[in-house]
């Protein structure tokens, strides 16, 4: 799929670059940021969803909607278990 200019550089560069810088910084395990795990779960599903409304623009069907559902539920798991082991 093309993109006029000034979007072809926002959603092929910025975009993911903002999207990695962000969860380096605040998700990844060793991020030096720490925030809390509801707040970590809210920012993860945020990334997701901008995932999911690309996709779903490029791609229409099942795929999009099996890919944030996997997501979010597989995030959500491993937040409660990160909220157990924070909580010990």
């Amino acid at each position: 799929m093309k993109y006029q200019f000034p979007f072809n550089l926002l959603s092929g560069v910025f975009l993911p670059a903002i999207c990695v810088l962000i969860w380096g910084l605040l998700i990844a395990p060793k991020s030096k940021i720490k925030i809390s795990v509801p707040l970590k779960f809210v920012i993860e599903a945020l990334i997701f969803v901008i995932v999911f409304l690309i996709f779903k623009h490029a791609y229409s069907g099942m795929l999009p909607i099996l890919y944030l559902t996997l997501a979010l539920v597989t995030s959500f798991l491993s937040k409660i278990v990160d909220f157990y082991i924070s909580a010990r």
